[in-house]
């Protein structure tokens, strides 16, 4: 086998922004720039935000080149601009989970007990990688899990900060997006990857069976009655998209 075959992607005709749900074909997907100097897209909120930009120049490794000349390898919805994980685009199964309860129900913790849990008993006891394939999209909960878990004193009292659904608190959960003269919040993604191990019966497979696991967790006041999605903050839209629910 070749060397262009071996590294050959199949991509999904396909992508649904795990951000807006907007769907597009791969060859539409935007590059985010990596040169310092561009920042401040016209269709993001935060200012730091790098250009997005459709390319023309490529390197030979199919790294984009942005006007710069920095090669850019992060891709972007061309919808809403915000970052869409390289490992959507790839021809495997995404899966879109939420957790959803009332106020100060622990969906937090709840949501980083899980992860903890499965990155240890899915490879021991079925085989399993449980990895995060975009690491950055995971810090919130990659900080609740150092709080909970990994605390110099295992005998102190710890909490994990609560979800913010409103205030300068609320960018860490939500991304702002322009709209005209108005800003649309979207709920952060998280993302993670199961696939099966070199010791798992469909090891030699791996690329086959993965998948990939999208999943929301939103405020509790966005779950209480009379608390309805608005166009410009279409918080839980993605309960309708989920293939499971987590109640809390």
């Amino acid at each position: 086998m070749s060397t262009a075959q071996q590294t050959t992607i199949d991509l999904v005709p396909e992508v649904r922004c795990s951000n807006c749900w907007h769907t597009f074909r791969p060859e539409e997907a935007l590059y985010i720039a990596s040169h310092e100097d561009l920042i401040g897209d016209p269709r993001l909120v935060d200012p730091k935000e790098r250009r997005r930009f459709l390319p023309t120049r490529f390197r030979p490794d199919g790294a984009a080149v942005d006007e710069r000349g920095r090669e850019c390898r992060d891709l972007a919805c061309p919808n809403c601009h915000l970052l869409v994980p390289r490992v959507l685009l790839e021809r495997r199964p995404t899966l879109f989970l939420s957790i959803f309860g009332r106020p100060a129900a622990g969906k937090s913790y709840a949501l980083t007990s899980m992860m903890r849990q499965l990155k240890r008993v899915m490879p021991q006891r079925f085989g399993l990688g449980f990895t995060e394939p975009h690491p950055p999209s995971n810090l919130l909960v990659q900080g609740f899990e150092n709080s909970l878990f990994n605390h110099p004193d295992p005998d102190a009292m710890v909490d994990i900060p609560r979800t913010a659904s409103s205030g300068t608190g609320a960018r860490l959960w939500y991304q702002a997006v322009k709209s005209g003269n108005d800003e649309i919040l979207y709920p952060r993604p998280m993302y993670f990857q199961v696939a099966p191990l070199p010791h798992h019966p469909h090891g030699a497979e791996a690329a086959r069976y993965a998948r990939t696991l999208c999943l929301y967790d939103n405020a509790g006041e966005d779950f209480t009655a009379g608390r309805n999605d608005s166009p410009n903050s279409p918080v839980t839209q993605h309960m309708d998209l989920s293939t499971g629910l987590f109640f809390v």
